[in-house]
């Protein structure tokens, strides 16, 4: 008795070793329980869990085999057992385990759940389903069944044929559900969640439709309006859009800023229009069939909104230069219309209301093209835009400078005023004004910038470091003018004045992602890495913004010679790639308990993406290539560093790289406010994707000409 208290003792004591990363430690624990009692297989699990984190892995595995022979049943070995083939990255040896103690143990539920898990490890849904089925006639609970019905619609979801699923694994999912239902057995709404699922994926809104119209519905409780809001998406599917567009004329009036419901309110509208539909009874609720009713309707929203005692909701404002846009696209026009409903007329109205907002000119940028076809008419549209500013004072009612203001405005006005004019200058710089710029006219427009920022930190001692200043707007748009600069002068003069003024910008603002970016780049195109290092590390990317905008770094890291730096940034980005590889298991997992089944094949299209990501692939086989020349002396040191490493298992060229790699990076990640024109177009992002893959299968080809 006293042998067995010393040992628990010891084994709590070894536990929180392996939690300190006290590997050592734990080895020396485990070795001590073990001269007491060999067969406490629970310690020699421990001891295999940290001897593979001391990297000693052949010695882990041996213990693991000895275990396997020994068939524990015991639910601390099976959890310590787990956890080692975890980190092994040999998730497929679990369910054995779980398998081998149900031998002993075959009516245990926990045992037969962590088996179901161990299945949703490796995407095993065939066993899923028939595990779950044991759970379900054991034990007789809901979550089970639901558990074999999510496995089989899993099974449907990743068929290799479509047609597999849609004749047979989704209707058999769907007569089991009905079972229950028609039985009386449906208990929770992710049961209803799970049925409306089937239903989507067979293509049957109409049946859709009749459960949210049933008692069923009384159990979606969970987010406002979902039962309204499904019904409404289920008759757009069915293009049912005299319906469809009452549903969402009453889904606006309750949430006026979801935007999502104007876009499909206007889908429905035009819809109609094209039909020319006509109602066949007066006396019925009838939807907006034309352009007087879609105006008249958002005019009503709109006047809701200026009637509140709070701020008014931009959506109401944007779903009016969205139906001017669409008049446009679709060359549907009406005689009768007031002229005030003109897009020039709405956008300096919306700019009146919001213009004090940072995402004035992102709400705004869709519509400034619409109806300013000319250089004229851009410039009336700016000076009607200056116009609705207030007037700074008579004696210069040309300056712009913040601090003129002081004397009569309060701290909030001029606050207001200041994104008011930042948000003209972003729209002027969109409508082109800054590209019939001379180089000397950019250089003087950019000081003029830097002179209003620096005015505008005035008004934001006050914030947070975690805040950005109000004038931020002013040092980015400076910047952009001199990079510009640079570029058509064919060199690199304005530099060191750009890394003047973004340092300066960022020591006032030191949360700003976009000043960050901008001294990266030009850095960057000095050669200068070790400052890119500090403010990459200044992001605080944080785990999918590693795929996301990782390259802003990686690429240059090693081309600019930083190879030790190389291999830190380069191994911290593939730890986020392999610990999303190992952590989107138990996300699934999770989701299963807690019946978030449709979070399910969002998981897992997730976990595909980041497996075939692009960015994950370049850095892979640039981490390889790097290892090779910084440790290789010679060419036979290269061939048996490959030999050793078997890499060339895993850089296959078999792979259809053009068609399966994804490239998930932000390109358009600074802001520039550039025209379309200089935007980085769908075709350039292509391109620039297609290099990216070719330029992966040479690294491919070049471990094959290694070995």
């Amino acid at each position: 008795m006293k042998d067995a208290n010393t040992a628990g003792t010891t084994a709590g004591r070894d536990l929180h070793a392996l939690d300190s990363m006290n590997n050592k430690l734990a080895i020396q624990l485990a070795d001590k329980i073990l001269r007491k009692q060999k067969d406490l297989y629970c310690a020699k699990a421990l001891k295999g869990l940290a001897l593979l984190r001391s990297g000693k892995t052949a010695e882990s595995e041996t213990i693991m085999v000895e275990i396997m022979e020994a068939k524990p049943a015991d639910d601390p070995t099976l959890q310590a057992m787990t956890i080692c083939y975890r980190e092994m990255q040999k998730p497929e040896m679990i369910p054995c385990i779980y398998e081998m103690a149900l031998k002993q143990n075959p009516k245990n539920e926990e045992l037969y759940s962590h088996l179901f898990m161990a299945y949703v490890r490796i995407g095993d849904y065939k066993k899923q389903q028939q595990v779950a089925m044991n759970l379900y006639k054991l034990f007789s609970k809901n979550p089970y069944y639901f558990w074999a019905v999510m496995s089989i619609v899993m099974q449907g979801i990743m068929a290799s044929e479509e047609k597999l699923g849609k004749t047979m694994l989704f209707p058999l999912a769907e007569k089991m559900v009905e079972k229950f239902i028609n039985e009386g057995k449906i208990e929770a709404e992710a049961e209803v969640h799970l049925y409306l699922m089937i239903l989507e994926k067979l293509g049957c809104y109409e049946k859709a439709l009749g459960v949210l119209r049933s008692d069923l519905a009384a159990k979606l409780i969970s987010y406002m309006d979902e039962r309204e809001e499904k019904e409404a998406i289920y008759l757009t599917k069915l293009c049912k859009w005299h319906e469809a567009n009452i549903a969402f004329k009453k889904l606006i009036l309750r949430r006026p800023d979801q935007w999502s419901y104007y876009q499909s309110y206007l889908t429905s509208a035009f819809s109609l229009i094209k039909q020319n539909w006509k109602p066949v009874d007066e006396s019925e609720e009838l939807p907006d069939y034309s352009l007087e009713m879609i105006d008249k309707f958002l005019a009503s929203v709109v006047e809701a909104e200026q009637t509140k005692e709070k701020r008014s909701c931009r959506g109401p404002y944007l779903a009016q230069l969205e139906l001017e846009k669409l008049c446009s696209q679709e060359c549907i026009h009406c005689d009768s219309r007031q002229s005030s409903t003109s897009s020039v007329y709405l956008l300096i109205e919306y700019f009146k209301r919001f213009g004090d907002k940072h995402c004035c000119f992102w709400d705004l940028e869709p519509y400034l093209h619409l109806n300013l076809p000319e250089i004229l008419d851009k410039e009336k549209f700016v000076e009607a835009l200056r116009n609705a500013l207030p007037s700074v004072s008579d004696e210069d009612p040309e300056s712009s400078h913040v601090c003129k203001v002081l004397l009569w405005l309060s701290f909030t006005e001029v606050t207001r005023l200041m994104l008011r004019r930042m948000n003209i200058e972003l729209i002027s710089r969109h409508l082109g004004f800054h590209c019939s710029l001379s180089c000397d006219e950019k250089i003087a427009l950019s000081k003029e910038y830097m002179k209003q920022h620096k005015d505008g930190l005035v008004y934001g001692q006050s914030l947070l470091p975690t805040e950005l200043q109000y004038s931020d707007g002013f040092a980015q748009l400076a910047s952009h003018l001199l990079l510009e600069v640079n570029y058509e002068s064919g060199n690199t003069d304005m530099n060191w004045h750009l890394l003047i003024m973004l340092e300066s910008a960022l020591k006032a603002s030191p949360s700003n992602h976009q000043l960050k970016l901008l001294l990266m780049k030009v850095y960057c195109s000095m050669g200068a890495v070790s400052p890119c290092l500090a403010l990459f590390e200044g992001l605080e990317i944080k785990h999918i913004e590693q795929d996301v905008v990782g390259y802003t770094l990686t690429r240059y890291v090693e081309a600019l010679g930083h190879f030790e730096a190389a291999s830190s940034v380069y191994l911290t980005t593939l730890k986020f790639f392999y610990g999303n590889q190992k952590n989107t298991p138990e996300h699934i997992i999770a989701a299963y308990k807690y019946g978030s089944f449709e979070k399910i094949p969002e998981f897992i299209d997730l976990k595909r993406r980041l497996d075939l990501s692009l960015h994950f692939a370049t850095v892979n086989y640039e981490n390889m290539l790097l290892d090779v020349f910084t440790k290789a002396n010679s060419l036979s040191d290269v061939q048996s560093h490959f030999d050793e490493k078997s890499l060339l298992d895993k850089c296959s060229v078999e792979k259809y790289w053009m068609k399966d790699l994804k490239d998930n990076r932000d390109l358009k990640i600074l802001q520039t406010w550039d025209v379309p024109e200089r935007q980085l177009s769908k075709e350039q992002q292509l391109r620039c994707e297609e290099q990216e893959v070719s330029w992966s299968v040479f690294k491919c080809l070049l471990f094959g000409l290694y070995s």
